[in-house]
């Protein structure tokens, strides 16, 4: 009859160095079903270990700039957004100027009756 080892105490005995340099990595690694193993991967559990402080401590942030051309992206979104916020004034002050206009025209009917609506070449010559 065979005795039965239990197998801690024969891998006690292995030099697990020597069994280790001769295996073929690569053959193994061919047979390996990725998107099997990927499957059972809990990436929200994994997710919620990453401490994304840390990571982004080790990011340089100034090389990062240079490196990119996100300045000069900034720069033209913030002239974007300047420009936006000067023509919604001017768009303020047009309707104002207009609404002004309107009024005066109600106070005094008879000196504005026949007074141009505006600057001839903002709103063209009469008919």
């Amino acid at each position: 009859m065979v005795d039965v080892v239990p197998l801690d105490e024969v891998l006690a005995h292995v030099d697990l160095n020597a069994v280790l340099q001769r295996v073929d990595v690569q053959a193994m690694l061919e047979r390996v079903d990725i998107n099997a193993m990927m499957s059972k991967v809990d990436f929200t559990a994994l997710m919620q270990r990453v401490d994304i402080n840390q990571i982004m401590d080790q990011v340089d942030v100034e090389a990062l700039v240079e490196n990119t051309e996100i300045g000069a992206l900034i720069a033209k979104s913030t002239g974007g957004i300047a420009t936006e916020v000067l023509d919604a004034f001017r768009r303020q002050g047009v309707g104002l100027d207009g609404f002004v206009f309107r009024w005066a025209q109600r106070i005094r009917r008879k000196k504005l009756k026949d007074a141009p609506l505006g600057p001839p070449l903002l709103v063209g010559e009469p008919a």
